[in-house]
């Protein structure tokens, strides 16, 4: 799996590696020549700008234009700041010695635009100086191919959060590691294809990019009890389609997961759902003005013999959805899927879920995650830690990058499409975890799901 990294992290092991086996002057060398691969590939024969801030990733850039004229390319430099530092002054000399031509406009002649502007260092609470924006503005609208060195100037590497003005890569060398602000946030949006290339900086991982191992095989002598009984709960006269979703994902996997679902629903619904639902059970729960009432004998038999539950799709928020998962939460020792309604639900009474006795699976996105939090997250992946760790759970911070982690071990997942952005996704995701629950842990069951399910959404918009 590739690693993920927090940029102060990988700072602080470049600063490490520099003080026993590298210098800085070889470091910048290293990342020079790997990111002059790629731009030697898509140039071909046309000309090639190298846009430079004052810091290191400016001399990464500035040693590809070294790079460029000894092979005898057409290269130009553009330095956006008159300071630099000791490396990138010494690039910027060896450049004039060189004769190479230093610009100040950007025009549609070149094949490829080298941006070495800012770094893993930027923040994105730093206002961005009104030349320097205007280049990037000017870099956007060139026909050229637009190559970044690490990250795109303008995406702050440890949130993902932008600057009014931002980069837009076609591609990103990114060195050693993925840095967390490429995938989290608004900054995937402008990495383009992100190319790893390894420079030699060995640095701890906050997480790793989701890409589980296959499902072992099916013996051949196995019956359907051997993977597991799902109990989907959820419903209402409201929202009708929203646990036959979730019944459905969890019959997709039926081949990797569960051996047989129970659709658990309204009693109200009993008409709509028998003319719907013909390859799985269904158990109608109590239920009042088309929603679930909660009724401590539907869930004991709801539990009985349950591997996994999954609760919340489409049963509205109220007092007995909460009551509903807290029950199971304290009084059931398989796995449970909270999801939607039950999230929203549980809000207010998340101190009484603490001393749960099942296994517990939150499946929440942004905003829910939100109120699970009681307030905005401002840093997604600790904030997802902590979160896991207090309650001792497994939560999926659902988006275009889902962040999976039961407190320890964090996960990234990045398959999936825009096309999956619509009422009902997270519903069919929840009942694919509780089917995977019940062949692995939660932790790689969530993560599995959350990999199948993009790449089924991927799949989809290829043939649709």
């Amino acid at each position: 799996m590739i690693k993920v990294v927090h940029p102060t992290d990988l700072k602080n092991a470049e600063i490490e590696l520099m003080k026993t086996s590298v210098s800085e002057d070889e470091l910048i060398k290293i990342a020079g020549r790997k990111l002059y691969k790629t731009v030697l590939d898509c140039a071909q024969n046309k000309p090639v700008l190298c846009v430079v801030g004052s810091g290191n990733n400016g001399a990464d850039a500035l040693e590809v234009a070294i790079l460029l004229q000894a092979d005898g390319r057409e290269v130009s430099v553009m330095l956006t700041s008159e300071t630099a530092g000791e490396e990138n002054a010494k690039r910027r000399k060896i450049l004039a010695d060189l004769g190479v031509k230093t610009v100040s406009q950007i025009t549609n002649d070149y094949g490829v635009i080298v941006d070495g502007i800012y770094g893993i260092g930027f923040s994105a609470s730093r206002k961005l100086d009104e030349k320097i924006a205007t280049i990037i503005k000017k870099i956007n609208e060139s026909n050229a191919t637009v190559i970044c060195a690490d990250i795109p100037s303008g995406v702050d590497a440890s949130t993902g959060i932008v600057a009014e003005q931002v980069v837009r890569a076609d591609i990103t060398v990114t060195f050693s590691a993925y840095k967390v602000g490429q995938i989290i946030g608004y900054g995937r949006n402008y990495c383009g294809k992100i190319v790893l290339e390894e420079i030699g900086i060995d640095c701890p991982e906050i997480g790793l990019i989701n890409e589980p191992s296959p499902l072992n095989k099916r013996e051949i002598v196995t019956n359907k009890g051997t993977y597991g009984r799902v109990k989907v709960v959820g419903g209402s006269s409201q929202m009708v389609g929203a646990p036959y979703l979730a019944y459905q994902s969890a019959q997709a996997c039926l081949r990797s997961g569960a051996g047989l679902v129970t659709l658990c629903i309204p009693q109200s619904e009993k008409n709509a759902y028998n003319c719907r639902v013909t390859e799985n059970m269904l158990y109608f729960i109590k239920s009042k003005n088309g929603k679930i009432r909660f009724n401590r004998k539907n869930f004991n038999e709801i539990k009985s013999n349950a591997n996994a539950i999954v609760i919340g799709t489409g049963m509205g928020k109220s007092e007995d959805t909460a009551k509903s998962v807290l029950y199971l939460a304290q009084n059931y020792d398989g796995v449970l899927v909270v999801d939607a309604d039950g999230i929203n639900s549980i809000c207010p009474h998340l101190a009484k879920i603490k001393d749960h006795k099942c296994k517990l699976i939150f499946t929440p996105h942004l905003i829910e995650f939100n109120r699970l939090l009681g307030r905005d997250s401002t840093d997604l992946v600790n904030d997802a830690k902590a979160f896991a760790k207090e309650y001792d759970c497994v939560v999926a911070v659902k988006s275009a990058t889902t962040v999976i982690t039961d407190g320890e071990s964090v996960y990234f997942n990045l398959t999936g499409t825009p096309a999956m952005a619509k009422g009902g996704s997270g519903d069919v995701l929840a009942g694919i975890v509780g089917a995977f629950s019940c062949v692995e842990n939660p932790l790689q069951a969530t993560a599995r799901a959350c990999y199948e399910f993009g790449l089924a959404g991927e799949r989809a918009v290829k043939r649709l």
